[in-house]
């Protein structure tokens, strides 16, 4: 289909506000005609466009496409409400460890106990025990990146006042530091979105951190299973009933 002058600054307005259409659930349509035979006409005309800052804040939104009635035009219903269940989270490796200077040692640390078994199994052992002191080391040297950045960030402000005020070379040595750290911090949380982020054109350097951080939220929520048709027809929505039903159908394959 040629797109006319209308449709086409219809869609550049989408892409200069940023906006993005929702996964939905039901039928695939939401208008049509009502006319019988080769007449009838369906189309996906209504829609819920949002924002990242929506995105965001609401990462679990769900849009239901409800079934018609008189009109030719099917009711959207959009679920706003943020899914509390937690799932354990597999181990992987972060690429911002390797920017800490105590993460060579920890690793040596780790690897240097004493495993008596064979060969394999040793190896095993090793990498299970080096897991759980990674994952360990981490929440102590890392925790929350993004609150880790904000510290920096007040540290560095704190230290920029104190030498405004003082005008010291002690004081300078300080901001100099804070800066050093701000820097590695801002570096730290670009490689953690970014890898998370599974984008690889992008050149370290530039703070993309937002940007990163937006397709990590959009991938999960496209990725998201949220609802499932069970053998007889239904609709299964809640995490539970999804995650019995996965089991079921490939018990039985």
């Amino acid at each position: 289909m040629q797109l006319t002058a209308t449709m086409t600054d219809f869609q550049e307005a989408i892409h200069d506000m940023g906006l993005m259409d929702t996964r939905f659930s039901g039928s695939p349509f939401t208008w049509c005609n009502n006319r019988a035979g080769r007449s009838k006409r369906w189309a996906r005309l209504d829609r819920i466009l949002i924002n990242s800052e929506w995105m965001r804040g609401f990462p679990n939104c769900k849009v239901q496409h409800v079934m018609r009635s008189h009109s030719d035009h099917s009711p959207i219903l959009l679920s706003s409400q943020a899914d509390s269940s937690s799932f354990p989270h597999p181990f992987r490796f972060q690429r911002m460890w390797t920017t800490h200077d105590d993460f060579l040692a920890t690793v040596k640390n780790s690897w240097d106990n004493d495993i008596v078994a064979m060969p394999m199994f040793k190896f095993f052992i090793k990498m299970k025990n080096l897991k759980a002191v990674l994952r360990s080391w981490n929440r102590n040297s890392f925790g929350d990146i993004s609150k880790k950045v904000q510290e920096a960030e007040n540290e560095t402000a704190r230290a920029e006042v104190s030498l405004l005020l003082s005008n010291s070379k002690a004081d300078a040595i300080k901001l100099n530091l804070a800066h050093v750290n701000l820097k590695k911090a801002y570096l730290q949380e670009q490689i953690f979105w970014k890898q998370k982020s599974r984008i690889s054109w992008l050149a370290e350097g530039d703070r993309n951190t937002r940007f990163f951080h937006d397709t990590v939220i959009d991938r999960h929520r496209r990725l998201e299973i949220s609802e499932l048709k069970s053998p007889t027809g239904e609709t299964i929505e809640t995490i539970e009933d999804i995650s019995e039903e996965a089991i079921r159908f490939f018990q039985e394959l």
